[in-house]
């Protein structure tokens, strides 16, 4: 008797396992995600948010339990219910099981079922329109506390202690808290990191670093929802076992943004960056509006618009790795920006994935940083306003910062360019640039196929770490340019083209 007890326990145990990972998978595929910008990490379109592979309909079976848990769980997203716990529960059942440990992966998923049926709406904000305009470069302010989470302006907090959309606007798409860096030792090693806070209700992300000339991932994948200490100015996630966190706290009055990757206890990898802004803040819009056009959504007839801020500026980072420490100094770029759909009335119906065809980067050396964020409509449509082409150039040594509005961005044309350039003038100079990328992420962009125009056409999304030259020259004094930095990219291309 106690075999067939056993043995029963066995198969019950993995059904349950199976049945998790189905459930999270088939959760992660209801319209949860939306669009990473950066820069951006767009869900939906590029490999950026790791989400698991998709099972095909066929072979799914027919759970009721689970059937209903994910159907409950995507009705009351989309009306405006604190169902995040319930989706947090999720993921640490499934990493139980994944360790063999099957009674707690059990009771995890209980509380995942009692946190979506118990659900109350989040709060609500005042309905508004968001109007848009073509810049607000001119714009300049240093970003507060309330730029870095703006609760009760876009956000709203739930009583679990994260932030969230408010219950009355499906608008919105996606919110960045994006952390890239570029750096070096002073051994000689090159230090390139792509991170991201995952907002409440997007897709996971595993902090990536290049070193050695090559990707690696020392860090486990981090989840949402993001927790917010109001008293500390800091955000934050947990991976899967909430053995790791990840930090990003705001020291408003030294203008610095200091990010964390660490064990809650005990050994392991860990980074810590201290990023200091300078110069002027490159702004994407207020938060009380207007926005600027992002791009154009591939397939659904719509615009991404966008606000919130770029702080660029010099770093520090610390990384303990096998047992080595290193220390690398170069640059930074932190991202917090959110976006929305213009035309459609909710993100569940409206467009995904990244929109065309921008081109958002930075670069940085000692005697500058410039920022730019520059989108091509590929499309028949014509937005209200022109898609955004803006810049900022913070010169340090004169203490001075200038907007752009007059300058031209191009490539080679390829879907995944090999070649940058850029010309413009500004108040008293003007800038000639060339870059070319030293790596890129993915290595091969992933190319798809298909627009609402174009059924044929091909686009693709991804970033590059870029060598920069050419020179600056401001009222008769030429800077010689040798510079590097972060950029992230979509291309379109009705044939594909290398």
């Amino acid at each position: 008797m106690k075999l067939k007890e056993s043995l029963a326990m066995i198969v019950i145990g993995l059904v349950i396992g199976s049945l998790l990972t189905l459930a999270v998978v088939n959760l992660w595929q209801s319209p949860i995600n939306s669009t990473e910008n950066f820069p951006q990490d767009t869900c939906g379109d590029q490999p950026s948010c790791e989400m698991p592979t998709s099972i095909p309909e066929k072979t799914q079976p027919s759970i009721p339990r689970i059937e209903e848990f994910k159907a409950e769980y995507s009705r009351k997203r989309w009306m405006g219910y604190d169902v995040f716990k319930a989706h947090e529960y999720y993921v640490r059942a499934l990493d139980a099981y994944k360790h063999g440990e099957r009674d707690e992966a059990v009771k995890l998923f209980e509380k995942a079922v009692e946190a979506v049926k118990e659900a109350d709406l989040l709060p609500s904000l005042p309905k508004r329109d968001w109007e848009i305009t073509d810049s607000n470069i001119l714009i300049d302010d240093v970003p507060t506390p309330h730029d870095f989470v703006p609760l009760g302006t876009i956000y709203v907090k739930s009583e679990n202690g994260y932030v969230a959309y408010p219950s009355n606007e499906p608008r919105w798409k996606l919110s960045c808290f994006i952390y890239v860096a570029y750096g070096e030792s002073e051994e000689g090693d090159v230090f390139v990191y792509h991170g991201k806070l995952p907002f409440t209700g997007e897709g996971p992300h595993r902090p990536r670093i290049w070193l050695n000339d090559e990707w690696i991932y020392p860090f486990p994948t981090f989840y949402s929802p993001l927790y917010y200490d109001e008293e500390k100015v800091t955000v934050y996630n947990y991976d899967a076992s909430h053995s790791y966190i990840q930090t990003l706290t705001y020291d408003h009055e030294k203008r610095l943004w200091i990010h964390e990757v660490k064990p809650i206890e005990g050994d392991g990898p860990r980074l810590k960056i201290i990023g200091r802004a300078m110069g002027k803040t490159f702004w994407m819009g207020r938060w009380d509006g207007p926005f600027i056009i992002h791009g154009i959504t591939f397939n659904k007839k719509d615009i991404d618009i966008w606000g919130g801020f770029w702080d660029i500026g010099e770093m520090t980072a610390e990384l303990i790795l096998n047992g080595r420490r290193y220390v690398f100094k170069g640059s930074f770029l932190f991202d917090r920006a959110s976006h929305l759909t213009y035309y459609y009335d909710s993100a569940k119906d409206g467009g995904a994935g990244a929109p065309l065809e921008f081109s958002c980067f930075y670069l940085c050396q000692d005697e500058f940083c410039l920022a730019v964020a520059h989108t091509d409509n590929p499309s028949p449509f014509n937005p209200p306003v022109s898609p955004q082409h803006q810049a900022r150039l913070n010169l340090f040594m004169e203490n001075r910062s200038y907007p752009l509005t007059e300058f031209k961005f191009w490539d080679d044309g390829g879907i995944q360019p090999k070649i940058f350039k850029l010309v413009g003038r500004f108040d008293g100079g003007e800038i000639r640039i060339v870059g070319e990328p030293i790596n890129y992420w993915p290595n091969r962009w992933g190319v798809s196929k298909g627009t609402w125009w174009d059924l044929e056409a091909y686009r693709t999304w991804g970033r590059a770490t870029i060598h920069w030259t050419g020179n600056i020259t401001i009222n008769g004094k030429i800077i010689e340019v040798d510079a590097y930095g972060i950029g992230e990219f979509t291309r379109y291309n009705e044939r594909l083209t290398d």
